[in-house]
């Protein structure tokens, strides 16, 4: 009688880690739980403020709007679906897991965005605007970078979910 031996070379792993893949995520901006470059925890809150204030403008306060997280998400859909196409093939032979492949995605975007961020020349800041920037030794008529701290705090977060 023959004997037959039923060996598992990677189902089980593959259907785990496909089924993690199709509920899990990648959040791009500034995270509600990261902690910005300074150290000082009000100072994420702030940067969140000053992000939507020139994500969708401001109006009243005279802040026009520089869209930065969507139009930076909206140019990189081309090259994003590809290489979503090409970390779920990774996952799918083994050579690569969801946190990984989640990973490479999330510093993806994080790159775009800041790229994003560093081309924003329009609408230009106020003459007024210019000069306080100056006056503080800044460089620079970037306008979504004064400082840095907010070009420094966009982050991405895994959002894993296994059931």
């Amino acid at each position: 009688m023959a004997v037959i031996e039923d060996r598992d070379l990677g189902w089980k792993r593959i259907k785990r880690q496909m089924k993690m893949l199709d509920k899990s995520h990648t959040k791009v901006g500034l995270p509600k739980k990261a902690k910005p470059k300074s150290g000082h925890a009000s100072d994420m809150s702030e940067l969140v403020i000053v992000g939507a204030v020139h994500e969708f403008g401001a109006p009243k306060v005279h802040v026009p709007k520089r869209s930065w997280l969507r139009t930076g998400s909206d140019e990189a859909i081309p090259t994003l679906n590809r290489l979503i196409q090409k970390e779920y093939a990774e996952v799918l032979a083994g050579r690569s897991t969801v946190r990984r492949s989640l990973d490479v995605l999330g510093v993806f975007m994080v790159g775009r965005i800041k790229r994003k961020i560093r081309a924003i020349k329009f609408p230009p800041l106020r003459p007024s605007t210019l000069r306080k920037k100056t006056k503080g030794g800044k460089v620079g008529n970037n306008p979504l970078i004064d400082t840095g701290q907010f070009i420094q705090s966009i982050a991405h977060q895994k959002v894993i979910k296994k059931k």
